[in-house]
């Protein structure tokens, strides 16, 4: 069976960047597995041809080379969706669909979509922090004084990336922060109303509540959950892990927080919710996405616990990493969550061939 894994124009041999790893391993997996797998970009298959150039892991020399192979029976995406995409690629999917090749794990939706959608939800609807999209500043302020805080994201955002964080101070003066790029700032209205243009770039925010968030070794702490479909296309947990902050504002393990197993900080810091309660509500969670996106593999969803010990959900990620697993040195975990989605590409394949 050929498995294709979906990238991104840029990502070549040599140049995987933080990805090398993981592409490596998940190469490694599909071998253990009977499963040839060879990563590519859409403008990588020729559909007169039939065919597909791509890259493959060569264990023996260890190395990675240009192959070209028939298409692929299953295609995991991995490709990461930018503004502005050539037609090309666009392309690629609808080719694919008219072949009925199963490409798994499309993009979700933003931000401000998925929140839209769990909303529905009477079961889920209590756990999400109030959220809109981002207004022009005189609608805008009137969040700010309600909430006396605001966190302002992109909505295609990922990393943590691009996030500010706002606290109203006396005098209507507003304290602006941001972990990535690191920003403290004390502004005024009227320099609110100057700055905020500069910082938001054009793109497209939303605006969210602010939460007093639970706090362990006194920094604050999410929490991601991994979810994955396995080889008989059923959801599971394949690991959890307490996200320990470095700078106050985020807790992305790329702006420097730290993982944590999540049973040892939820007693330590005496949290009374548990994690079956957390795990409960993250089906509720996949199963409602799952409905509008039927073919999620793996789905990497945030929480949050406030001082009060209420749980909230903060986003849901299609292309999680694994970096948490690394961070807990915990590599069976990693490999696990490697090997999770060739899993259910086989059960893809096998599907594809019953009907």
């Amino acid at each position: 069976m050929l498995v294709g894994i979906m990238i991104h124009p840029r990502l070549q041999p040599g140049r995987w960047g933080e990805s090398a790893p993981f592409f490596q391993q998940l190469a490694e997996e599909g071998t253990d597995l009977g499963i040839r797998v060879v990563f590519f970009s859409p403008g990588m298959i020729n559909w007169r041809k039939q065919q597909m150039q791509g890259y493959r892991w060569e264990s023996q020399s260890e190395q990675w080379r240009v192959v070209t192979t028939g298409l692929p029976h299953v295609v995991y995406d991995r490709f990461f969706a930018y503004p502005g995409m050539p037609v090309a690629i666009h392309a690629c999917y609808q080719g694919l669909r008219k072949r009925r090749i199963p490409v798994f794990n499309p993009p979700l939706g933003n931000k401000y979509s998925n929140h839209c959608k769990l909303m529905r939800d009477p079961v889920i609807a209590p756990h999400l922090p109030a959220t809109q999209r981002w207004q022009p500043l005189k609608r805008w302020w009137q969040p700010l004084k309600r909430w006396n805080q605001v966190y302002i994201k992109p909505v295609n955002g990922t990393k943590g990336k691009g996030i500010l964080r706002l606290t109203l101070r006396k005098k209507r003066a507003v304290l602006v922060e941001s972990a990535a790029p690191p920003m403290y700032r004390k502004m005024s209205w009227s320099q609110m109303k100057m700055q905020m243009p500069k910082l938001l770039r054009g793109r497209t925010y939303i605006v969210q509540q602010g939460l007093q968030t639970a706090r362990w070794d006194d920094k604050i702490f999410d929490i991601r959950v991994l979810w994955q479909r396995d080889r008989q296309g059923e959801w599971l947990v394949t690991g959890a892990a307490v996200r320990v902050g470095a700078n106050g504002i985020t807790c992305n393990l790329h702006a420097g927080a730290t993982a944590l197993p999540l049973d040892v900080v939820l007693e330590d810091a005496q949290i009374a919710i548990t994690t079956e309660e957390i795990h409960r509500l993250g089906k509720q969670i996949i199963m409602r996405l799952n409905r509008s996106t039927p073919l999620l593999g793996e789905v990497g969803l945030d929480f949050l616990i406030d001082q009060n010990q209420h749980l909230w959900f903060i986003e849901a990620n299609s292309r999680p990493g694994r970096a948490i697993f690394n961070s807990m040195g915990d590599g069976e975990g990693r490999r696990c969550a490697v090997r999770r989605p060739l899993e259910y590409a086989c059960y893809l394949a096998e599907r594809r061939k019953v009907r």
